[in-house]
C-alpha cells in the first residue's frame, strides 16, 4: 500500500476512534476467558490440530496452544477458535 494509504488510513482510525492498526495491516483479536478467540480482520489458517491452530492475521503470525481446539467459524474476514486456549503466542 501507498504510504499516502496508510495514513489515510490511519487518519480514518482515529476519526472513528478504533484502535491503531485496525484499519491496516493487523487483525482484532478477542479472548473471551481461555475458552474463545475471535480473530476480526483477514486471517489464513496455516496449522490446524486439536492442539494447536496457527493463523497469519496480517503482519503477525499467531498461534493457539490448548486443548480440544477447533474452528468453529472460518469466513474471509476472520474466524472463532474455540476450546481451551492455554498459550497464544505472537510472532512478528
Amino acid at each position: 500500500m501507498p504510504e499516502n494509504g496508510k495514513r489515510g488510513l490511519e487518519n480514518l482510525a482515529k476519526k472513528l476512534d478504533l484502535p491503531g492498526g485496525m484499519l491496516g495491516r493487523f487483525a482484532n483479536i478477542e479472548l473471551h476467558g481461555n475458552k474463545e478467540a475471535i480473530i476480526d480482520g483477514n486471517c489464513t489458517i496455516l496449522e490446524y490440530s486439536y492442539t494447536d491452530i496457527r493463523v497469519s492475521s496480517g503482519a503477525n503470525l499467531v498461534r493457539y496452544c490448548g486443548r480440544d481446539l477447533n474452528l468453529s467459524a472460518l469466513s474471509c474476514n476472520g474466524a472463532v477458535i474455540n476450546g481451551v486456549i492455554c498459550t497464544v503466542d505472537f510472532t512478528a
